[in-house]
């Protein structure tokens, strides 16, 4: 009988993906095999992909520059020249030279009147941006004898003393020439409270509303209110922080650009200049057709976050609070949930408070936009914190897979010996703060106040320092305490830091292969 020829033997999966390799749909299947909450995972992808859809209307786009140009633009025309105020006599120049002619424009560039037309387009015509309302300026003072601080023996050298701001401290006293600058409440002045450089003041004060007509003659008129405000000394002693408020609006992008100059007074002497502004989208505040429709996908990322919160009060139930609340993971969803929201509540807070406000103003009112621009910006703040949350989240329904389980490991490995670690770096973290303050803290910006201090070293680590400044403000400690701390933060705790990881590193098994184990 003659042999029968073998028949071929059928190639094992390897040989048809490569050497060692597995075909990538059996490598897909047997990881969804193995891990039956990868449904959970591609769910909640879904929901990061609304969620970040939602940030990206938040924002404008994802590529949408004009937010940028926009601020850069304004900060341009009235910032660059502000900020090289050192004085009252520089403020008053400055209005009268540079504010009033660029926000009250009666020429184009080669010399012909502006028309009836473009009346109202500050920022040196052709511009894109509408004034709305009128400007205001507003002063805030304290009263006589608010120091505390003038020893008895100079009390006839220091017959009057003005300490820094605060509410308490604050006058509202009517003063001028036949007092005629009376005080304006907060709740008449409409807006609220404002952090400076120096301090944080409140919305009243005393207020002055610059001419806003339609006519060529506005910037003149606007010239005659600074120059009075010169002849009867308007910023004096008692002078603590002066504003400078307008809203503006760009028709072509639909935003609302609420633009602050602050001028402030401290107790210390000189000036503190600086521009604020807010620029959000205006259907944000007074929604259109297109704002109904990102509202309506807030309401469905909403909807989807109180399904997820259901999702979680039933584990809840099922475990116990305080089984529930002793994972990591239980703890990290509180935490995202409040974040959710306290974004939305900030989100509908804007439209309700923009609702109270009349809009578009009357052409001779000032209307603070800036309480509703300001819930906006929170919005978005709370929203920014929130993406890192949300998206670091997945590794929540990731960890079933055995190299994200893996790295998940590792870092709870290394965490509590991390957290000591940390604990003994804060110790030397305060002392070079202490020691960067008392050294550098009168001469260096950077290291002015303790939080100062404690950023600045922060940057000393990631090398970015100013050593000419430390040694020139002191030539023993300067290099001393440069080289000291940058040895030990480099040198020594960034290295324990690695040394700690990669000990965890080692001491967790190896993760098993989604492949399965090798053939025989």
């Amino acid at each position: 009988m003659e042999p029968q020829p073998e028949e071929p033997k059928e190639k094992p999966a390897e040989a048809e993906a490569g050497s060692g390799g597995v075909p990538i749909g059996t490598l897909v299947a047997r990881v969804i095999r193995r891990n039956p909450k990868t449904f959970d995972a591609l769910r909640y992808f879904v929901f990061l992909i609304i969620f970040t859809v939602v940030v990206f209307n938040a924002q404008g786009s994802a590529f949408d520059t004009s937010p940028y140009l926009t601020t850069a633009n304004i900060r341009n025309k009235w910032e660059t020249a502000f900020l090289n105020i050192s004085s009252a006599e520089d403020w008053f120049d400055y209005m009268q030279s540079i504010f009033i002619p660029t926000t009250f424009p009666k020429y184009w560039y080669n010399g012909d009147a502006i028309d009836t037309s473009d009346l109202g387009w500050p920022g040196q015509l052709p511009e894109s941006y509408r004034l709305l309302g009128s400007v205001r300026i507003r002063q805030l003072r304290v009263r006589n004898n608010t120091c505390g601080g003038v020893p008895s023996a100079l009390s006839t050298y220091v017959p009057s003393c003005y300490g820094a701001y605060s509410q308490d401290k604050e006058e509202t006293a009517s003063f001028g020439r036949f007092g005629r600058y009376t005080y304006m409440s907060p709740g008449d002045a409409g807006g609220m409270s404002f952090q400076g450089q120096a301090g944080t003041y409140s919305a009243g004060g005393y207020v002055i509303g610059l001419p806003y007509l339609a006519a060529n003659n506005t910037q003149d008129l606007a010239i005659l209110v600074i120059k009075r405000l010169r002849d009867d000394k308007w910023i004096d002693h008692p002078t603590r922080a002066v504003f400078v408020e307008w809203n503006l609006f760009n028709p072509a992008q639909g935003t609302l650009i609420v633009c602050r100059l602050l001028a402030e007074l401290p107790a210390s002497g000189g000036v503190l200049p600086r521009m604020y502004l807010r620029v959000v989208r205006a259907e944000q505040l007074y929604p259109t057709s297109r704002e109904v429709l990102n509202i309506t996908l807030d309401a469905v990322l909403m909807a989807l976050l109180i399904a997820y919160i259901y999702i979680e009060l039933r584990l809840l139930m099922r475990l116990g609070l305080a089984a529930y609340f002793s994972t990591f993971w239980g703890v990290y969803d509180l935490v995202n949930f409040i974040l959710f929201f306290v974004s939305f509540g900030a989100r509908f807070t804007a439209l309700t408070t923009a609702a109270a406000l009349q809009f578009p103003p009357d052409g001779g009112s000032y209307v603070p936009y800036d309480n509703a621009a300001f819930y906006v910006v929170q919005w978005k703040n709370f929203m920014a914190i929130n993406a890192v949350v949300t998206w670091t989240k997945m590794l929540k329904y990731l960890r079933h897979v055995p190299f994200m389980e893996y790295l998940i490991q590792v870092v709870f490995m290394a965490l509590p010996d991390l957290l000591q670690f940390a604990g003994a770096a804060l110790f030397l973290f305060v002392g070079f703060s202490l020691a960067h303050l008392l050294a550098y803290g009168d001469e260096i910006k950077t290291f002015q106040t303790m939080a100062d201090a404690m950023m600045g070293i922060y940057r000393e680590m990631l090398g970015d320092f100013n050593i000419d400044a430390m040694v020139n403000t002191n030539k023993v400690l300067g290099p001393a305490l440069f080289i000291m701390w940058t040895l030990l933060a480099t040198v020594l705790l960034l290295n324990m830091f690695v040394a700690i990881v990669v000990d965890s590193y080692g001491r967790v098994p190896p993760a098993p292969s989604p492949a399965g184990p090798p053939p025989r």
